[in-house]
């Protein structure tokens, strides 16, 4: 067990070293080994703090499209909506005048009205020179 921890104790040193010896090359010997723990330390709160950013934006961005894709399908349903029911208005206006028009017809006055029109157009046809 201790062999196995100190092998993965190496293994973790082994990238910090690599980075201690970055920061001691970059600053030369002006920087002390406490000073190379704080800039770690701000790095990896930096590399942290960018990590959360990046997820809250890309949520924001998924709510953003959700709430688009929202609108455009209530914007669809709306314009069909409305188009169905002008339908219907239309359809409903053209049957109510069918149903006069029928009533009128039934009737005897439109017979006698339409008999005497054919009359007086008949009689002015004979009459009328070529």
């Amino acid at each position: 067990w201790r062999r196995r921890q100190a092998y993965h104790i190496a293994k973790r040193m082994k990238g910090a070293k690599v980075y201690y010896s970055r920061m001691q090359h970059k600053y030369g010997n002006r920087i002390s080994m406490d000073e190379v723990h704080d800039l770690a330390a701000s790095k990896m709160q930096a590399i942290w703090k960018g990590k959360q950013a990046r997820k809250a934006r890309a949520d924001l961005l998924k709510e953003k499209d959700k709430a688009a894709k929202t609108w455009a399908a209530v914007k669809i349903q709306r314009l069909a909506r409305g188009r169905q029911a002008r339908k219907k208005v239309q359809a409903d206006k053209n049957e109510k005048k069918m149903k006069r028009l029928a009533g009128f017809f039934k009737s005897g006055c439109f017979l006698k009205c339409w008999m005497t029109w054919v009359k007086f157009t008949d009689e002015a046809a004979h009459f009328k020179e070529v």
